[in-house]
């Protein structure tokens, strides 16, 4: 059994947001429990998380896993929705894109912690740092909020168009 030319570009679309999504949150992991701490701190991850101990700081990668953990597991369940269910590319890409884009404000929550004991343990931090690295995650999610309105608002067109299109009488 061959797959058309539709089916094919949408397992693509599909095999190429949960890439994304998945991507997104594997990266976001690291920046928060590594990248941020380090660029802000000017030290490498093991003295950082040293002097923060040393400052009875709170530090823990569980926020950076559980960030990772809800990407993928989202990821999934989508991908497995959208393969079990023949949504328009559209709904596809809506759905892609909202969960990119929801994951700028699960981004600075789930950092939160780690990066208050960053600028509790060192007063001289550099937080220029940290958000520079940040704000690739949250020009992301802007990009992927714009895709997500565009997608939507095709889906909303053709909706309408099919409703006010004559019906053929026989």
């Amino acid at each position: 059994m061959s797959l058309s030319t539709d089916s094919r570009f949408r397992v693509l679309v599909i095999i190429a947001g949960a890439l994304a999504v998945s991507g997104y949150a594997i990266l976001g992991a690291a920046s928060m429990n590594d990248w941020e701490m380090t660029a802000a701190s000017h030290l490498p991850l093991d003295q950082t998380v040293a002097h923060m101990r040393a400052a009875e700081q709170p530090v823990s990668a569980i926020p950076g896993l559980l960030f990772a953990a809800t990407g993928i597991s989202l990821a999934v369940a989508w991908a497995s929705l959208l393969l079990a269910k023949r949504l328009s590319i559209f709904a596809s890409i809506v759905g892609w894109a909202a969960i990119i884009a929801f994951g700028a404000p699960a981004y600075f929550w789930f950092s939160f912690g780690n990066m208050m004991s960053v600028g509790d343990t060192f007063p001289d931090w550099d937080s220029e740092a940290a958000i520079a690295i940040a704000d690739r995650f949250y020009l992301a999610s802007g990009i992927a909020l714009a895709v997500g309105i565009v997608a939507a608002s095709v889906l909303v067109v053709r909706v309408l168009v099919r409703r006010s299109a004559p019906i053929p009488r026989a």
